[in-house]
């Protein structure tokens, strides 16, 4: 019964943890919220209800955090991060320890890559997708095909899509 019910709460006491997170959110911490949002949205089951939510104040984060990169600083050799919290399993010591970035754009692109990711979980589009997407396809082209294979899958999307779409010629 208890396996029950703490599985039931988990979620709901992660979203409330992370909206406190994102209340008062720094580029520390940041770090560690989007992937836990992206988590949260994976979870076997239905979708947790605030989801949508944490969405749109992640995002407002998001855009927060945008106004302290000074994308002229960003170097190609510094695009990995020295700790990968997205690959599983996961080691219980060093999990809560934010990613760390050798530059803010590193964290804003891997954010952007998780944000979006949670927005295509959701059964209707949300309100941020059209700016994720677009941040998305930015990160893609700051850090190449490699550096960001969920931005390259959207980018190829893109253009299919635009093919497939009857535009008039120009």
């Amino acid at each position: 019964m208890w396996v029950v019910l703490s599985f039931l709460l988990a979620p709901a006491c992660t979203t409330m943890f992370l909206t406190f997170w994102l209340s008062a959110s720094t580029e520390v911490s940041f770090g560690l919220v989007a992937p836990s949002i992206l988590r949260l949205g994976l979870l076997p089951g239905p979708l947790t209800p605030h989801l949508s939510a944490l969405l749109t104040k992640a995002a407002g984060c998001l855009r927060k955090l945008e106004g302290s990169i000074d994308i002229a600083t960003y170097t190609q050799s510094t695009s990995e991060p020295r700790h990968n919290h997205a690959i599983p399993p996961h080691k219980a010591q060093g999990l809560h320890e934010p990613p760390t970035f050798r530059h803010p754009l590193q964290l804003w692109g891997k954010s952007v890559e998780a944000l979006w990711r949670v927005s295509m979980l959701l059964e209707e589009k949300h309100p941020t997708w059209d700016g994720l997407s677009c941040r998305l396809l930015v990160w893609r082209s700051i850090v190449g095909e490699r550096g960001s294979l969920v931005g390259e899958w959207a980018r190829r999307e893109t253009i299919r899509n635009l093919g497939a779409s009857k535009l008039p010629s120009i």
